[in-house]
């Protein structure tokens, strides 16, 4: 299929160390990817993440009552922080690797691209899912020699959604993207 000056591997002419390796559809797999995180997003943000039942009280939390709470109780900064990092910087991410993924199959793409490309590559410090869900982890074993802490749906699909961010990252040829986007 690839003509015969498309090499699949290309090596350093001194030293043979290889440079670059030629992926395999790596705009595909990305945005498939991109795709399931988008879908696994969308069920954590609408299933209960905890529910908690301590001395007969029972609460039921959901992804974005964390910093709705931390906001009422005067934390409105730090409410803001982890709203960020756990919701809108892994969302727009997602989003952005998603739209540049499927319009650079357009005909004609879009000149934005470029811009929101580098959003994409911006976006990634700040897309902190795997701390998040790290301190979810440390909090239910704390919780749990305090009360009876059920594990909802929500945090099943933000383990998924990391999983699906940390393979949409490795599959994402970045390079491959800036070239097409020239």
């Amino acid at each position: 299929a690839d003509g015969p000056l498309v090499t699949p591997v290309v090596r350093c002419p001194r030293c043979n160390a290889l440079l670059r390796r030629r992926r395999v559809n790596p705009h595909g797999r990305a945005l498939a990817m991109a795709t399931t995180g988008l879908l696994l997003f969308a069920v954590a943000t609408q299933m209960p993440f905890m529910a908690m039942d301590m001395g007969g009280r029972e609460l039921t939390t959901t992804l974005i009552s964390g910093p709705v709470e931390l906001g009422d109780n005067g934390l409105w900064l730090l409410g803001v922080v982890v709203l960020a990092t756990t919701i809108a910087a892994p969302l727009a991410k997602l989003l952005a690797t998603a739209w540049v993924l499927i319009a650079m199959r357009f005909p004609h793409p879009p000149r934005h691209l470029v811009l929101v490309f580098r959003c994409v590559e911006q976006l990634a410090p700040w897309s902190m899912v795997e701390v998040f869900l790290l301190g979810v982890f440390v909090a239910y074993t704390k919780l749990t020699d305090l009360a009876h802490v059920q594990v909802g749906l929500a945090v099943y699909a933000m383990g998924g959604l990391m999983l699906a961010m940390a393979a949409t990252d490795v599959a994402l040829d970045d390079e491959g993207v800036w070239n097409t986007l020239e």
